[in-house]
């Protein structure tokens, strides 16, 4: 899990995102650090007024 966490923040930074969501099949939204978010698939609708 460490190491998911190492890339993903990387991506992020790379990307220059001020935000990214990981899509899971799960129920629960979490934290994997600091503006990066583990997002049930089933709140994607939620996403819509998030957009820039």
């Amino acid at each position: 899990m460490l190491i998911l966490a190492i890339f993903v923040t990387r991506l992020r930074i790379d990307l220059r995102l001020d935000h990214l969501y990981v899509i899971h099949p799960g129920e629960l939204r979490f934290a994997l650090d600091d503006g990066i978010t583990a997002l049930p698939a089933m709140e994607i609708p939620t996403l819509a007024g998030t957009a820039a």
